[in-house]
């Protein structure tokens, strides 16, 4: 039987503590440890009905015991007013017990021969259930940074950059046009994280994907585009966020890459299209290159696969419809890998892969329905 390795929630309860000292958004961490102890709680009984596992049982019952009491003392603290609570609860050696306890359990477990441990460092499988919930929270509280003081000098002009009044300018134009004169219609639009990193993939068969697309992305965002594109925009591209990528791929693609890396690792949406390029063939997807799925692995940032239908050129708004649909799916999100080795992004990349296609295939149905 499959279970997660308790370690794996190490980083969470260090996140925790990170967060504590350095950020003001401390509900959210007690949001955070809420799905901890349901993660620790959800191993802990697929664990128990072994003999071989009980040793780790009562670890994990520990580990939860002592973060629900500093949960508790979390909750009456945060109503209690003290505007520095967090530092008091989370500043002592409970997470760091907490950390150890979770480190002995997975030990453990790894002994026992009926269970398969899934390992971050070797499993790509999309993270499930409380311990997808508990990164999700986490990610959620890394907020916009500037901050570009450890990047190379190359990359730093556009890290630093955030878009702003103009970029939401050109969203807004885009969505009004977009719905009230081609018909287009957004669906999930609620998955995109409203705080945090999260990149945004796109399918890519029309130049006027980028604009009715990122119209819907609500918050300020970086796009990955062809130099074609930022030639056009000229000096407009960097303050709009949009950063040149070489479509050669391998080496020529790696400060594109390294620019993305840098904005996910500070809070930033990113948007970008894995095929590569405009495909020719509108029913059916290309296959994306590796490049959104080491970012996910690499930064943990969480995935929004989305695709689009009725954009290409020439294509009329369907009578009585709308003819036109963006999609954009549940996040997935997947251990973060620092060094993931080229099967990882791999197994990643085909999991992008066929979230995308079932978006396609959705979007496409959409089309058809419309002119019914």
């Amino acid at each position: 039987m499959n279970i997660v390795g308790p370690g794996r929630f190490i980083n969470t309860v260090r996140d925790m503590e990170q967060f504590a000292a350095v950020t003001q958004h401390d509900r959210a961490i007690l949001e955070i440890g809420k799905g901890l102890s349901r993660a620790i709680s959800g191993v802990r009984d697929t664990a128990a009905p072994f003999s071989d596992a009980r040793r780790a049982v009562a670890l994990l019952d520990e580990a939860r015991t002592r973060l629900d009491d500093v949960l508790e003392r979390g909750w009456a603290q945060q109503a209690s007013g003290d505007a520095q609570w967090s530092q008091h609860v989370f500043g002592g050696s409970e997470l760091d017990d907490v950390a150890s306890l979770l480190a002995q359990a997975d030990d453990e477990i790894a002994r026992v021969p009926e269970l398969s441990v899934i390992d971050a460092g070797s499993s790509t499988l999309p993270l499930q259930g409380d311990a997808r919930t508990a990164a999700l929270e986490g990610a959620a509280l890394v907020q916009p940074s500037t901050d570009v003081s450890a990047l190379p000098d190359a990359i730093k002009p556009w890290v630093e950059v955030q878009p702003g009044a103009t970029q939401a300018a050109v969203r807004g134009i885009a969505r009004a046009v977009g719905r009230h004169l081609m018909g287009v219609e957004y669906h999930g639009v609620e998955n995109i994280p409203r705080s945090g990193a999260a990149l945004v993939l796109g399918s890519h068969a029309s130049y006027a994907d980028p604009i009715f697309v990122g119209a819907g992305i609500r918050r300020p965002f970086h796009a990955m585009a062809a130099k074609e594109i930022t030639k056009l925009m000229g000096p407009l591209a960097r303050p709009n966020g949009v950063f040149t990528v070489d479509r050669a791929g391998g080496a020529a693609s790696r400060p594109a890459v390294e620019i993305a890396r840098g904005l996910l690792d500070r809070g930033r949406v990113v948007h970008m299209y894995p095929e590569g390029g405009i495909r020719r063939l509108p029913n059916s997807l290309a296959e994306p290159r590796a490049g959104a799925a080491a970012l996910a692995l690499e930064t943990g940032a969480p995935v929004v696969p989305g695709a689009s239908y009725g954009l290409q050129p020439g294509w009329a708004r369907v009578p009585g419809g709308s003819g036109r649909h963006i999609l954009y799916g549940e996040p997935i999100v997947f251990p973060r890998i620092e060094r993931p080795l080229a099967e990882q992004v791999r197994e990643a990349r085909e999991v992008i892969h066929q979230r995308m296609i079932e978006l396609h295939r959705e979007a496409q149905d959409l089309y058809l329905q419309s002119g019914r």
